[in-house]
């Protein structure tokens, strides 16, 4: 059981500095760690043992706040597993770092995106938000400076000039778009999960 526990506590500590892992890294990290703590490793592609393995893992995150969860790419149908806090999300932890005008931006910017029906929308229409309600505190250079800082902390990605949530950020956010958007927030049909950045994603892992 202390080997175990060893091995436990190495994995969680690598995830910490990784946050995200692709299926394949995730899988050869577990294995990595077995063989470090001469534990028997888990037969390749056998997702019972490997999910037996992040419910070990989850249960020693639990008392953390913390939990690793499978994703499934909206890109290209990839599996990924995640570290996600599950107390202070993205919005909770930007909240110390941003203004109060900074954060209701980005609330809008994130619920948005959610309900753009392609999970992304132009760097136009996002600085535009400094214009609803006629009140936002915000400046277009003000606003065009926090989405730079959320791409550089990870929690937006921009491309070809359009600004989408990471996948990261995704993952932290479901209990809020569900909160905000309820049954109108884009799904799997199969599996649930939310995907608004296509209609249907391959079943994740877990």
């Amino acid at each position: 059981m202390a080997v175990h526990g060893d091995l436990h506590r190495t994995f969680i500590q690598i995830v910490l500095s990784r946050k995200i892992l692709p299926l394949t890294e995730f899988e050869e990290l577990v294995r990595y760690c077995q063989r470090k703590f001469d534990v028997p490793l888990n037969p390749e592609g056998n997702l019972q043992a490997l999910a037996k393995f992040v419910s070990d893992v989850n249960n020693r995150l639990s008392p953390f706040h913390m939990r690793l969860k499978s994703g499934v790419s909206e890109e290209d149908g990839s599996h990924f597993y995640a570290l996600v806090n599950i107390r202070d999300d993205a919005l909770s932890k930007c909240a110390t770092k941003f203004s109060g005008n900074e954060m209701k931006f980005f609330k809008k910017l994130v619920l948005k995106i959610a309900e753009s029906n392609c999970g992304r929308i132009t760097s136009t229409a996002a600085l535009n938000i400094v214009y609803e309600d006629g009140d936002s505190g915000l400046q277009i250079r003000t606003a065009q400076a926090l989405i730079d800082r959320m791409v550089s902390l990870g929690c937006l990605t921009v491309e070809e000039g359009n600004v989408s949530l990471a996948p990261l950020t995704l993952l932290e956010l479901e209990p809020y778009l569900r909160e905000q958007l309820g049954d109108a927030i884009p799904q799997c049909d199969v599996c649930k999960q939310i995907c608004i950045k296509a209609s249907a994603v391959i079943i994740p892992l877990s």
